[in-house]
């Protein structure tokens, strides 16, 4: 059996460079391969020279020429695209021509917009229009004439669509408290995706839709698929916002909405409550600054803002409360402090520090200086 001269191939695909775009490159060797051989096999027995593989690569690329026409080429050479590639509502989206073998700028392009021409010119490769509506079918066609006198007609369809992305974190924050919980370091967070996606008129259904979930870049491909239009993730050891990225889509890609969200990360509080014995802890008044006790004992509770629930459930939040630099036993509540009116007045520097025994990141200080008007009720009987 004859084989090519080595080398052969190098010839071809140096020729072919130059002859044709870089998409039909493998195509067209492939090609001239299955034309070559056997024009080769019967015209030596031996191998050949390379001077006649040349010359016969010639012979089998001009018959190649011949076959695939100046439009299928130009077609396939130039490309249309969209900015944004995923267009929401009432978006202003540019549409652009792109070739790395035909020379744009010398061709006439006529640019239509649901069927009305309404941009032409020579080396016009661009076109901006808005998106409109959701749902609404945008209709783009290009038709270029290039200088050589080729006509190629190009066209995209787009289709706005919408998606909204709410956040919360499982974070605690005590009854009653009216804002929202804030993401600590290594919390957790569960984000849902409102997709807007219509057809002829017809909404998707959320659960018909496919979604395609990214956190800070990095595709999660087990959270997304089919349907799973909640995703929830959990910060990492790293003190830096996080990115969550959605992509959702038609089954067959042909509607798609794109949405970004930042979550910001915060460090995890604690504050100091007075608890009453009559009327419960006064979450309407932390203790901040100083404080002037008046009874004749007051009984103080931290509450953490923010810290993974687990960890306040299963009492694995180790509470350190100092007076004055030193630590003090509070005993069995470690949450909850008594302090009582002194003989004398004056200060004392009260501090509590929470940490997570299971989490690194999740820890918060507090403080308040208590300052004692001091027990006078003895002297005051004693004077009477």
């Amino acid at each position: 059996m004859n084989r090519l001269p080595l080398g052969c191939g190098t010839i071809i695909i140096s020729k072919m460079k130059k002859e044709f775009p870089k998409i039909f490159l493998v195509l067209s060797i492939l090609v001239i391969l299955a034309i070559a051989t056997p024009a080769i096999s019967q015209t030596a027995e031996n191998e050949l020279d390379e001077e006649s593989v040349q010359s016969l690569i010639d012979k089998q690329i001009e018959q190649l020429q011949k076959l695939i026409s100046p439009e299928i080429l130009a077609e396939k050479a130039i490309s249309i695209n969209t900015s944004p590639l995923t267009p929401g509502p009432n978006e202003d989206v540019r549409v652009n021509l792109n070739s790395y073998s035909i020379n744009l700028n010398t061709s006439f392009v006529s640019w239509s917009f649901n069927g009305i021409v309404r941009k032409s010119g020579r080396g016009t490769v661009d076109f901006s229009f808005n998106s409109g509506t959701i749902g609404q079918v945008n209709r783009i066609k290009a038709s270029i004439t290039t200088a050589e006198g080729t006509v190629v007609t190009k066209e995209v369809i787009v289709q706005p669509a919408g998606v909204e992305l709410l956040w919360e974190t499982n974070g605690y924050v005590p009854p009653f408290y009216k804002g929202k919980a804030l993401n600590a370091y290594q919390g957790e967070i569960r984000v849902v995706a409102l997709p807007d996606l219509i057809e002829n008129g017809t909404r998707f259904s959320p659960n018909a839709l496919i979604y395609k979930w990214s956190k800070d870049g990095t595709l999660l491909g087990s959270q997304s698929g089919r349907g799973k239009s909640t995703l929830t993730i959990e910060g990492s050891l790293l003190i830096r916002p996080i990115t969550v990225s959605v992509e959702v889509s038609t089954p067959d890609e042909a509607i798609k909405a794109k949405k970004n969200l930042v979550v910001q990360t915060v460090r995890p509080r604690v504050l100091i409550y007075e608890n009453n014995p009559f009327n419960g802890v006064r979450y309407e008044q932390a203790f901040m600054g100083e404080f002037l006790m008046k009874e004749k004992e007051v009984n103080l509770v931290v509450v953490p803002y923010f810290f993974s629930p687990e960890e306040k459930e299963t009492n694995t939040l180790v509470h350190t409360w100092r007076m004055n630099g030193k630590v003090f036993d509070t005993g069995e509540d470690k949450n909850t402090v008594t302090l009582k009116q002194p003989d004398m007045s004056g200060f004392s520097n009260i501090n509590i520090e929470v940490e997570s025994k299971n989490k690194i990141l999740q820890s918060a200080r507090s403080g308040v200086v208590m300052r004692f008007e001091g027990d006078t009720s003895g002297k005051r009987e004693s004077g009477q």
